[in-house]
């Protein structure tokens, strides 16, 4: 239903369906008429949506070239695009998390939509870091203001940072496969919070110590393994989980003295429900 703005109406997407691929697409916006500058304000205010839209028709016909056409005055103009063009994937991916942190705009409010294009400028580059595939899948898979939530896009960008080595993607990656947010697959789980485990990121540990007390996977003697892990490295649900296999005798000796140390460090660091257990073992005297 887009048609032009000329008064003709024509149909947009016929200008888009060439008999054969274009060799170069030209955006006109050299606006010759004395003192409209209608265009000009416009690439100015929305040139993430310029670019992404230009993107998407050199894509449509096939081109590998894309000019836009400007006045030689419009100089603001020039200078933000030829800016655009050069930035390293670094920059992208800092300007991307200013947009995420929302502290470019007074009050600070968070545009996930501008650090979303960012973040791809970047990865476009095809020399950005993993933090960028990760940055950029997080805003997929939980967002805000609008974004749309898109696991699958999520998957792709946390699976690619995790091929990288970024130990908080695995984490991320697994608790998707644990919890079904993609087909879930506790191998797949499992596999992807040991290589994070493996990085020093513990909370996969603490992923790990429950997650071998499903049936499913049931192993009670990893889970305690990895429960301690996760406690001795200051995760304090790790210290309850540790705690409660001992106090059950789960995948260990039975020892209500070492789980009461735990349940209070627990309680301590700030896990609140760990008191239940404490009154719990000091009420029966054990």
């Amino acid at each position: 239903g887009v048609v032009g703005l000329g008064g003709a109406g024509f149909p947009t997407y016929v200008k888009y369906l060439p008999k054969q691929n274009a060799k170069l697409i030209i955006i006109n916006a050299s606006e010759c008429e004395p003192y409209i500058t209608c265009d000009f304000v416009s690439i100015l205010e929305n040139y993430e949506k310029l670019i992404r839209g230009i993107k998407y028709i050199m894509k449509a016909n096939g081109a590998k070239k894309a000019v836009i056409a400007i006045k030689k005055n419009y100089k603001d103009a020039i200078d933000v695009y030829s800016m655009m063009e050069n930035m390293p994937a670094n920059d992208a991916y800092q300007v991307g998390m200013i947009y995420k942190k929302g502290v470019a705009s007074e009050p600070p409010k968070p545009d996930y939509f501008r650090a979303a294009y960012y973040f791809q400028y970047a990865i476009d580059t095809g020399s950005c870091s993993s933090d960028v595939y990760y940055a950029l899948g997080i805003l997929y898979f939980n967002p805000t203001g609008g974004f749309p939530k898109d696991f699958k896009i999520a998957q792709k960008h946390f699976q690619k940072a995790s091929d990288m080595g970024n130990s908080a993607a695995q984490y991320t990656l697994g608790y998707m496969y644990e919890n079904g947010h993609v087909e879930k697959d506790y191998k797949k789980a499992i596999e992807l919070y040991s290589k994070a485990v493996d990085k020093g990121y513990y909370l996969a540990a603490l992923q790990l110590a429950t997650l071998y007390q499903q049936p499913d996977v049931q192993n009670y003697h990893k889970a305690y393994e990895y429960a301690k892990i996760a406690a001795n490295n200051g995760v304090m649900e790790g210290e309850f989980v540790l705690a409660n296999l001992l106090f059950m005798g789960r995948g260990c000796k039975y020892d209500v003295e070492k789980a009461y140390s735990y349940y209070k460090s627990a309680f301590e660091h700030g896990l609140y429900q760990a008191k239940i257990m404490i009154d719990k073992i000091k009420e029966l005297n054990m």
